[in-house]
Order: structure tokens, then C-alpha cells, then sequence
């Protein structure tokens, strides 16, 4: 009897977190099931962990290829898989016991091709949920082109039809960002029964700094190239499922919502990580950016230049010597911890969603080598002589906007952006922005820890 469900999962140097993964399926109330692991080419305990499990759980089947990347490794799960629905899900993620029997119940429930659950971003920093797939959750009946399936990409949350799938003829396309984005719309225009299910939800791990991070928290040329052309195909597989009409669906407002998403993540998951980003990076953003702008409606590119008011859409800085001129908050750096607490606060300071900031920073500090070697060259930062510190940093701050930080207490990365743009008098935030600063930090903190 073939399995109700397979399970595939793209594996490349995933020693750190795959134990935890695998035993998740292992603890899987459907019984009929099949685990594909397909290893892209690990060079680290991966293979022995793989080996481990297929020798004691006869549901895993480990697959190894050379190194292609995770489309690559996912479509070969898509050829193997003979379930009667497919499930991705990736090598350092998790689910709870009951939900891939909730996702299949639903699915066989329904006649569903495509069955969307909630997610719950989870990290050393506490958990959230995903608004979007939260709501998309929530209904029995999803029409294809629900603008919230726009903004849910990820797979793990996703119930899928194997045989549909396979007939549908959509693969992931060979690229390392957004992927998931083109699969999921491209297979989702080809689906007449999508259906939500509120009852199951994954557990999609966010990694922090100190943790290493994730493709989709770094910025780099390539990654940027890629987003694009899974977006540019996003953008036309739905102008060609539309050039028929679609009841209920306005095909121009669709479209605008693409571009718009489409500079919205630009924004939000690359530009924002200025300070990270090489120069040519944000060339590229910004020249993206302006062609994005040359396709969108006045009314959407507005609600965007709004949305991200704190960076001055209109005319986007560029440089990264003009960005360190032109800083809304100074920061005075008077905190002393051991190695990792200082590099844990420079990396939330420097990864603030809001990139228009200084920082001031004691001599002594550079002295004992505490601040971290991939900030310590930013044109933004100060290193002032120990004596008269403050009053030395504040003479030079060019903001407007002053807060000390005496202790190692790591910032939200939402800090800033929320702060600038909270509504306030000027000359109250001007006078209080250090004390809102810190109420802010044990805002975040008590939320995370009550999440």
C-alpha cells in the first residue's frame, strides 16, 4: 500500500539541528508514511546521521547527490516521492506529532490539491506567528489568486497533491532564493480546491546571529539576482493564468500587488541590512527598485514610500560614507561585557531594520578587542578617547535623536524603525529617547518570553 503521505527533505551540512528534525517525524501520529531525505552533498556528519536513522526507522529513504543546491534536492524528492500527498519540509525545522495527520485528514476532507496551515517562527529570542498564513489558515476555501498567498512563500506550511503536482508539471527552478516563491504560486494557478487548516501549524526556526545565519538572512549579489528572476516569474505566470478572466479577481490589481511585494521584501530582507551589505548589493537594490517603480501605479508605489518612511523611498541612499553622514539616532556605547555579550549587542545594533544610525564607541572597548571584526571598519562608527567620553560623542553627534547603552541587553532588531516612527512630539522624543529606548528593550523582551 502506498504512503498517505511523503515527506521530503533537502539536507546540505545539517548535522546542527537534524536529529531534532527527524525525531519529529519519527513521533508522527499518521502512520503511513515515507521520509525522503535527499543529502546535496554534505561534507559533514549528515551522511552518518542519515545512515543512523534508515537503519533504525524503516520510514526514511536517504538519497545523496552531488551538491546542486536546495531545488535541486527537492525536485528529486518530488520524482521519488509515491505518496498520495507530498510535504516538504526543510532540515532544521519541526511539526508537531499530529500534523501531518491533520494536513492529510483535511486534504482527503476536501479533494484538496493544496492544503495551508499557520506557522510559528520560533528562535533563541522567543516565538511570533506568521499573520499571513494565520489567516489563509483560517479558510475553507482559498481562491488562488488570495493576495495573502502572496506574501506565505514557504513550503513547510503546505500540504500538496503528489499526482497534481507531478501533472502540473511545476518544479522548483534552479535558484537559492524565492524558489520556494515561484514553485508555490506557479503550482497554486494550477489548483481549483486550496483549503486552510487551522488546527496545524510548523515550527519555522529563525536563526540569531550567534547561531550563523540562514540564506534568507543574508545579502549577497547572487541572492539578490535570484530574487528578482523568481519574482519576474511569480509576475509572469500570473499575467498568463489571468489573460483569461477570473471571477471576483481585478487582474491589474493582482499584478500591482506582485510589484509591490516584489519591492516590499527588496526593502524589508535586503535593504534594511545596509550595514551588512556590500556597495554593489545595494546598487543593484536600488537600480531594482527603480525598476520596479517605472511598473507600478502612483497609489502603490505612495502606500510603499509611507510604509518605509524612516529611509526616504524617494530618494534612497546609496553609499554607505553618505548613510554614516545622514544618521537619525546616535548611539553611546558605554557597555562592558565578556567577548560574545559585546558581540551580541553590536550584531543587534547593526542589524536594526532601521539603518540610519552611529554609533560612539570608548576607546578601551577597541582595545580589548571587543568590538566585532565585521563592524568594526563601518563608516559609522566612532571611536572616541575614554576620557570625556560622552561629552566628546555627544558634541559630534549628527542626530538628532541620543541614547547611552551602559549594558550589554541585546536590541530588538525592530527597536529603531519602531521608535522613529512612533507618533510623539519631537521635542518629548528628542528629551526621552534614551529612556525609550530601554523601556523599549524590556518591551521586547517580556513579549518574547510570554510568546
Amino acid at each position: 500500500m502506498p504512503p498517505k503521505v511523503s515527506v521530503v527533505i533537502p539536507a546540505y551540512n545539517a548535522q546542527q539541528y537534524l536529529r531534532e528534525t527527524l525525531d519529529c517525524l519519527v513521533a508522527q501520529t499518521l502512520q503511513e508514511l515515507e521520509v525522503i531525505v535527499v543529502d546535496d552533498g554534505s561534507v559533514d556528519k549528515t551522511p552518518e546521521i542519515l545512515q543512523e536513522y534508515c537503519e533504525r526507522y524503516p520510514i526514511f529513504r536517504a538519497i545523496r547527490q552531488e551538491n546542486a543546491g536546495v531545488s535541486a534536492a527537492r525536485n528529486c524528492g518530488i520524482q521519488e516521492a509515491a505518496g498520495e500527498y507530498l510535504y516538504f519540509l526543510d532540515s532544521d525545522d519541526l511539526i508537531e506529532p499530529d500534523v501531518l495527520k491533520k494536513l492529510y485528514d483535511t486534504a482527503r476532507r476536501h479533494d484538496a490539491q493544496l492544503v495551508i496551515c499557520k506557522i510559528q517562527n520560533f528562535s533563541q529570542a522567543g516565538t511570533s506567528w506568521q499573520e499571513r498564513a494565520g489567516l489563509l489558515s483560517e479558510r475553507e476555501t482559498i481562491d488562488p489568486y488570495d493576495n495573502d498567498l502572496l506574501w506565505n512563500y514557504l513550503v513547510g506550511n503546505k500540504l500538496y497533491q503528489t499526482q497534481h503536482l507531478k501533472e502540473s508539471g511545476v518544479l522548483f527552478p534552479p535558484l537559492r532564493y524565492s524558489e520556494d516563491g515561484a514553485f508555490n504560486m506557479r503550482y497554486a494557478y494550477c489548483c481549483t480546491r486550496i483549503c486552510g487548516c487551522a488546527e496545524a501549524w510548523l515550527r519555522y526556526r529563525r536563526r540569531v546571529a550567534s547561531e550563523g545565519f540562514s540564506v534568507s538572512q543574508t545579502v549577497s549579489l547572487p541572492l539578490l539576482q535570484d530574487y528578482m528572476a523568481a519574482n519576474e516569474m511569480i509576475y509572469e505566470a500570473a499575467a498568463e493564468a489571468l489573460r483569461q478572466p477570473h471571477a471576483g479577481v481585478d487582474r491589474e490589481a493582482y499584478l500591482q500587488e506582485i510589484l509591490y511585494k516584489t519591492a516590499y521584501v527588496l526593502i524589508a530582507q535586503f535593504y534594511r541590512l545596509f550595514w551588512k551589505a556590500e556597495e554593489d548589493c545595494i546598487a543593484y537594490i536600488a537600480q531594482s527598485l527603480r525598476m520596479l517603480r517605472e511598473r507600478m501605479g502612483e497609489e502603490r508605489f505612495q502606500a510603499l514610500c509611507a510604509f518605509n518612511s524612516d529611509i526616504e523611498m524617494q530618494r534612497l541612499i546609496v553609499e554607505k560614507k553618505e548613510m554614516a553622514e545622514k544618521p537619525r539616532v546616535s548611539f553611546f556605547l558605554t557597555a562592558r561585557g565578556n567577548q560574545a555579550e559585546m558581540e551580541a549587542l553590536f550584531d543587534s545594533i547593526y542589524l536594526q531594520s532601521m539603518p540610519c544610525f552611529e554609533v560612539f564607541v570608548p576607546q578601551s572597548t577597541a582595545d580589548a578587542g571587543l568590538i566585532p571584526e565585521r563592524w568594526a571598519q563601518c563608516e559609522n562608527l566612532h571611536i572616541l578617547p575614554n576620557r570625556g567620553f560622552l561629552a566628546a560623542a555627544r558634541k559630534q553627534a549628527r542626530a538628532r535623536l541620543h541614547a547611552r547603552l551602559r549594558t550589554c541587553a541585546v536590541l530588538d532588531t525592530r527597536l529603531l524603525r519602531f521608535l522613529y516612527r512612533f507618533p510623539m512630539p519631537e521635542g518629548i522624543k528628542r528629551a526621552a529617547f534614551g529612556t525609550l529606548v530601554w523601556a523599549l528593550i524590556l518591551y521586547f523582551r517580556r513579549q518574547a518570553a510570554g510568546a
